[in-house]
């Protein structure tokens, strides 16, 4: 009885300090990194997709201990010290983080299946929008509001869903529902507030929307390659074999087209990749670009970026399908948990790092670079170590 009440009396002093199912106390600065880049509960069947930030040099993270069912917020500095417990809470259930803005932590949680916000430093639970899935995407982020959306595609009520989200408030404005397109990619165009899509009709055509306005027809050649986005006030429809120019104002014209041999040529999206679905949920992510100025990629895994006045995408490197995001003149590319590509606009300067992920805030770049064997675990050995680029 009395070793009992002692290992209860451990465990209650360091979850005071620490969070008993963290044991934080025990780990060196490696081990917590290794912990924080692969957390025991991505190991189990329900994980999440993204699961720690950077801010201000620091790493936000949030964890399921799959040994007693609790959820953890907590931080430590880029070395893995100073560890700190934020927030223990069911409010945090499987918590797929999204940004770190004015202070709070924005995530989406199955508890409730709706988003929240957590204070950083209090450790304060908020609810933002209940009872809905959405998800957030950060490059859009102006204002203090930001683009949400999602993909329904179950029969008969299949669509897209695109809506302003007012972060302070939890107010949904410009409310979009948009045609369903398959596996064709979105285009969102935060100049004009407009989503852009392609749809293949029964009758063999492509019909290019603007929201929910048909703008443009065309025949279809039967593959799922062209795709539409909208650069320096102009829109750009890429077929098989040609670019089309459109006028962007109410008569949608051709004003130019140029022979181009599309080879499987595919926009990049800033829509992080998800490796699960909770059960009795319909809504999903919808492959959406949100870049001003979008890439794409072939099918041999080169880069490219389009030039609006040649009309030709040139090559800017090697880095395959990846999630983009967009931080001052910095272009970054998350392949998977293998790499992670820095592509400078200002000086066109390309720099790749074996990465398992990446974060920004509004002074720097950090990338969870690691030396071994991130997937196949071939070896025991595989050391994590956070590098900051600051945009200075």
């Amino acid at each position: 009885m009395k070793k009992i009440f002692f290992m209860f009396l451990i465990c209650a002093i360091t979850l005071s300090t620490y969070g008993c199912g963290l044991n934080f106390e025990n780990k060196t600065e490696q081990e917590t990194l290794d912990f924080i880049a692969r957390p025991d509960m991505n190991a189990v069947e329900k994980n999440v997709d993204n699961w720690y930030l950077f801010y201000n040099d620091r790493i936000y993270v949030y964890l399921f201990d799959p040994s007693d069912s609790t959820d953890s917020f907590f931080s430590t500095d880029l070395n893995g010290n100073d560890k700190k417990i934020i927030s223990q809470s069911e409010d945090l259930r499987f918590a797929e983080l999204y940004l770190i803005y004015d202070n709070y932590a924005y995530y989406y949680t199955t508890y409730n299946q709706g988003i929240k916000k957590i204070n950083i430093e209090t450790g304060k639970i908020y609810n933002v929008i209940d009872g809905k899935y959405l998800y957030l995407i950060p490059d859009t982020l102006k204002d203090g509001k930001a683009i949400v959306e999602y993909e329904n595609n179950n029969l008969g009520e299949a669509h897209v869903y695109v809506a302003k989200l007012d972060l302070k408030s939890g107010i949904l404005s410009d409310e979009k529902i948009l045609p369903f397109v398959g596996t064709q990619l979105y285009y969102y165009s935060g100049e004009s507030n407009k989503v852009y899509c392609i749809k293949t009709d029964y009758d063999n055509n492509n019909n290019v929307y603007e929201d929910n306005s048909l703008i443009y027809t065309y025949p279809s050649s039967g593959n799922d390659n062209d795709f539409v986005f909208t650069q320096d006030n102009y829109i750009f429809v890429v077929t098989t074999d040609k670019i089309i120019k459109l006028d962007i104002n109410n008569k949608h014209t051709i004003i130019g087209e140029k022979p181009f041999n599309n080879h499987g040529y595919t926009l990049y999206t800033s829509i992080r990749a998800r490796n699960h679905e909770v059960m009795g949920k319909v809504e999903h992510t919808a492959p959406i670009c949100a870049l001003a100025k979008p890439f794409v990629y072939s099918k041999d895994n080169t880069t490219y970026r389009f030039n609006s006045q040649t009309m030709e995408f040139k090559k800017i490197g090697d880095v395959g399908t990846a999630f983009i995001q967009k931080i001052n003149s910095y272009i970054i590319f998350q392949q998977g948990a293998l790499s992670t590509t820095v592509y400078d606009e200002s000086t066109g300067k390309v720099s790749s790092f074996s990465s398992s992920n990446f974060g920004v805030d509004d002074k720097s770049i950090y990338i969870m670079s690691y030396d071994g064997d991130y997937y196949y675990q071939t070896t025991d050995k595989c050391d994590f170590r956070v590098k900051k680029i600051d945009f200075e």
